[in-house]
C-alpha cells in the first residue's frame, strides 16, 4: 500500500488526488443512480437519510485519511528541519567556544 501511495504522489499533491478520487466517485454515482433520483421523493425522511450517508460515508473516509497522510507529512517535515537547525545551534556553538577559547 505505501508503494502505491508513494507511486501516486510522484504525480500529483495528496489534496490533487482527493479531488480526482472524489469528482470520479460521484460521477460513478451519478451514472448508478441519475435514473433513480426522482424516486426521492417518493421515500421516508430517514430513508434519505440513510441514502445520503451511504453515499457521503466513503468521500468522508477518504478525506480524513487525507488529511492524517498531510499531516504526517507536515510533521516530518517539521522533525527534519528541527534536526537541521539542531545541528547550525551545534555548529554555532562550537565556532564561540573556539573563538571564546582563543581570548
Amino acid at each position: 500500500m505505501k508503494k502505491l501511495l508513494d507511486y501516486l504522489l510522484a504525480f500529483c499533491s495528496l489534496p490533487a488526488l482527493g479531488i480526482t478520487l472524489t469528482a470520479n466517485y460521484f460521477l460513478f454515482i451519478y451514472l448508478q443512480f441519475h435514473d433513480r433520483f426522482f424516486q426521492l421523493k417518493e421515500i421516508p425522511l430517514n430513508e434519505i437519510g440513510d441514502f445520503f450517508a451511504g453515499i457521503f460515508g466513503p468521500i468522508a473516509f477518504l478525506w480524513l485519511v487525507i488529511g492524517y497522510l498531510m499531516q504526517n507529512k507536515e510533521l516530518k517535515n517539521q522533525i527534519n528541519e528541527f534536526q537541521s537547525n539542531t545541528e547550525l545551534q551545534k555548529k554555532f556553538i562550537e565556532i564561540n567556544t573556539e573563538h571564546f577559547n582563543q581570548i
